[in-house]
């Protein structure tokens, strides 16, 4: 995520000599010239905490993980996982319903 930054950016030019070489003591992040970095790395902090709080559903059969937002956990829906969930190569997935089907990935 640094390298995206224009302060990083421009630290890195600023720390380059003419004959490519690179003067770590003059990378140097001013921060402070840039007011949107500081804005974009509060957003991703803001958005790393709101995702924290919000547990994930998920139910556990035969070992298998399946990870879900958005739906009712049925008889008939956990039936299927079960019988997924013995011939799967994987021991996580996610899953979801896309026009009343049942999508694992």
């Amino acid at each position: 995520m640094n390298h995206e930054f224009h302060s990083w950016k421009q630290a890195y030019r600023d720390g380059m000599s003419q004959n490519g070489y690179h003067d770590k003591r003059k990378f140097v992040v001013n921060f402070d010239a840039f007011p949107e970095d500081i804005k974009a790395v509060g957003d991703a902090v803001r958005a790393y905490k709101e995702t924290k709080r919000i547990a994930p559903r998920y139910e556990v059969i035969n070992g298998v993980t399946f990870y879900y937002e958005n739906m009712v956990m049925s008889e008939k829906l956990i039936s299927e996982l079960e019988k997924f969930s013995r011939v799967c190569e994987d021991d996580v997935y996610s899953i979801c319903e896309d026009d009343g089907r049942l999508v694992i990935y």
